[in-house]
């Protein structure tokens, strides 16, 4: 786990701001509230503990400056999450939002389009926000600008980003798009397996029994290009590992 370098915040603040605008500074400003049942000792030093972003394994989190410093002495191929997940950078240094950062960005969003009843379940199954399903929507939206899908009560479902100005919705034919989708919370069920996958491959392979091939690099979060890696049988498993599962079936 590390501080982002300059070029990484300089894009994950770009990516931030296009779904909050200026309320970016809340989230370099807000600090973490302190239970009612704390001690008096414990308010004073968590008072005033703001968030910082901090990089593990491609993935960026939003995490209290206390809890980031607690988590440097853990080694970092054991260190599977920290706070809040906002997303991961690609191998191309784009960054992708994952639908965990809703609740982070929904307090400040600064457009909303809240769809109908019959347009939730489309939206929570991946699909497109059409014209024939919004609801209402934020005034003086621009084209191509990050909104965050809610439904009718304010509940935020996803973020996406608008196909033409809030203008231009009205003209639109009711099976046009409005919000191409980016996330929905439908994908904590669609994508439960591979959601938080990233350094979790070597136990993941560990418990299914097997083990990545050879050219698999010693801490496989390092890497992104682990998660397509192919897998061998147990048979070619040798070593601690090895005597491991031995033990387990002669025990069963």
């Amino acid at each position: 786990m590390r501080a982002l370098t300059e070029p990484e915040t300089q894009t994950l603040f770009k990516k931030l701001a296009n779904y909050t605008g200026r309320s970016l500074n809340h989230l370099l400003t807000d600090t973490a509230p302190v239970p009612s049942t704390a001690n008096k000792k414990r308010k004073q030093n968590e008072e005033g503990d703001r968030h910082v972003f901090r990089i593990s394994h491609s993935r960026v989190y939003y995490v209290r400056e206390s809890l980031a410093g607690l988590a440097t002495s853990i080694a970092r191929p054991n260190l599977l999450s920290l706070g809040t997940c906002l997303g991961k950078f690609t191998r191309t240094g784009q960054f992708r939002m994952h639908i965990t950062a809703l609740d982070v960005i929904a307090p400040h969003a600064r457009y909303k389009v809240h769809v109908k009843a019959n347009g939730e379940m489309p939206f929570l199954y991946g699909g497109h926000v059409l014209k024939a399903h919004v609801g209402r929507m934020s005034e003086e939206v621009p084209e191509h600008s990050g909104v965050v899908v809610c439904d009718l009560n304010d509940r935020p479902l996803g973020f996406g980003v608008t196909s033409k100005a809030s203008a231009e919705v009205k003209r639109m034919e009711p099976t046009a798009i409005v919000v191409y989708r980016q996330a929905d919370v439908g994908e904590y069920l669609r994508e439960e397996d591979t959601l938080f996958a990233g350094p979790t491959f070597r136990m993941s392979a560990l418990l299914a029994g097997w083990e990545a091939t050879d050219h698999a690099p010693e801490n496989p979060g390092d890497d992104p290009r682990t998660e397509d890696l192919p897998l061998r049988a147990p048979s070619a498993v040798s070593g601690p590992l090895k005597q491991d599962l031995v033990g387990v079936e002669n025990h069963a």
